[in-house]
């Protein structure tokens, strides 16, 4: 079993490019079904204003290949959405939680 602590210190980094998004900012929680639907990343690399929010960068659950001792990686060829851009749902099936030691 992994706490929310234990996985925000985990660096995010695409499988097949090595490239690295970031630490675990926060995550998106289905609140009926009580699974986790994503993880969030915080683009803290500001660009413009001071004030400017930091991007998100929201990983669903679903691409999310394993969950190692410093890192977790994930296979998308895309990146990811943005929380603008992320307006439909992915669900952690019971086959996820087994796989990732019910996280």
């Amino acid at each position: 079993m992994m706490t929310f602590t234990e996985l925000q210190k985990k660096e995010v980094v695409m499988m097949h490019s090595g490239e690295k998004l970031g630490i675990v900012d926060d995550l998106e929680i289905d609140e009926e079904e009580g699974l986790i639907t994503s993880i969030i990343i915080m683009n803290h690399a500001m660009k413009g204003s001071f004030f400017q929010k930091p991007e998100e960068i929201i990983i669903p659950w679903t691409k999310i290949v394993t969950i190692g001792s410093d890192i977790i990686l994930i296979d998308q060829e895309n990146n990811s959405s943005t929380s603008e851009e992320n307006d439909e749902k992915t669900t952690a099936t019971d086959e996820d939680f087994i796989k990732y030691d019910k996280i």
